[in-house]
């Protein structure tokens, strides 16, 4: 908490209008259209042999996933088409599957197979607590924080992060084989934690560049950032000095907290209130879903020290389309480590560099 703040250059964010300051950097964003419902496409894949009960695996559109073992006791599994009633695994968290509550999978020889149904996306109702985890080990815990003075947008029960953090998670699930964050998870969705915290936006504000640090310390001592198993993204419902997001960045900078601050100014720029989320869950990422990924790696401890194109403290600066770039160029993300080299290579890197493919937090495919 007490290591000095990275300072770098800016550079112009032009696909989005807006200025970053790296590994703060970011625009932030303002949703005023009503939340549309939030439907998907969950798909299930069912594997048995002879005589065993059907194993079945959940993935949602935000990258959700689960592993289940329904009650269905799937004989012979010869190619054709079997049913996996919804209400033999619903408390294993189908719940959402609406009628017909079945599903039908065409089965190849050697016991596999897919199907899609469609589900209604769960946005839980609003929890000033960490609710139950779903799944134990490391994982990300999404927080919607407040100032003691700030004006509650809902952003928590309306859908708002759940609908971004689908975004980036599917962007990274696209771009990394699979892989994506572990998110803390409630009912089949995110756990959003709602923070009221103790100071006035003009109180974090001036602690300039230390607003990150002050808010993770608060969160501390009011115990909601004390799990040495979890990584916290803040939506700030604040602003800040002269960026819209920061994290920590270990083992340099201590702590387990980043930040989006919703309502930072950018000198120059575009303030980051004149952004806004995607509006539906399986939308490309804009700004503050790029925003996102590019802290949560930072929490992660990349782009370390040592990788081959580490630059600007905690950054490649080789490729504008690289998601962790910083540099003189306009950054443009759409690649995620572009020469596999930095921070995301399943193979392997060099001792010492944080790996995306193999960190802890991270979910990977079967």
């Amino acid at each position: 908490m007490s290591a000095v703040p990275r300072r770098v250059p800016t550079a112009l964010f032009a696909a989005f209008g807006a200025v970053v300051t790296a590994c703060g950097g970011g625009d932030g964003g303002d949703v005023t259209n009503p939340p549309p419902a939030a439907t998907g496409s969950l798909t299930v894949t069912v594997a048995a042999a002879s005589g065993l009960a059907a194993a079945v695996q959940v993935t949602g559109p935000g990258g959700f996933a689960r592993s289940l073992t329904s009650s269905t006791t799937l004989s012979g599994l010869a190619p054709g088409a079997y049913t996996v009633a919804a209400t033999d695994i619903a408390d294993a968290g189908m719940r959402h599957v609406p009628s017909p509550r079945s599903v039908t999978a065409p089965v190849t020889a050697g016991g596999a197979a897919t199907a899609s149904v469609a589900f209604a996306l769960p946005i839980a109702s609003r929890s000033t607590s960490d609710r139950s985890d779903e799944a134990g080990g490391a994982q990300v815990k999404l927080l919607y924080a407040l100032p003691v003075d700030g004006v509650d947008q809902g952003r928590d029960t309306s859908g708002v992060i759940q609908r971004s953090a689908s975004s980036w998670q599917r962007w990274l699930s696209a771009q990394a084989g699979g892989r994506h964050f572990r998110l803390d998870t409630f009912d089949g969705g995110a756990d959003v934690q709602f923070v009221r915290l103790p100071r006035s936006d003009a109180t974090y504000r001036g602690y300039g560049v230390f607003i990150r640090d002050t808010i993770e310390k608060d969160l501390v001592a009011a115990g909601v950032a004390a799990s040495a198993t979890k990584l916290y993204l803040v939506y700030y419902e604040g602003g800040h000095v002269d960026r819209c997001a920061s994290a920590a960045w270990p083992p340099a900078l201590p702590g387990r907290v980043a930040a989006i601050y919703l309502h930072g100014t950018i000198a120059g720029g575009r303030n980051c209130d004149q952004n806004s989320f995607v509006t539906v869950p399986t939308a490309a990422p804009g700004y503050l879903e790029f925003v996102a990924a590019h802290e949560l790696i930072h929490l992660l401890g990349g782009v370390s020290t040592s990788a081959a194109d580490h630059g600007l403290g905690g950054h490649t600066i080789v490729d504008p389309a690289d998601l962790m770039y910083a540099g003189p160029s306009a950054w443009q993300p759409s690649k995620f480590d572009v020469a596999r080299r930095s921070y995301y290579n399943p193979a392997g890197l060099p001792s010492g560099v944080m790996n995306f493919a193999s960190s802890p937090f991270v979910v990977t495919p079967p």
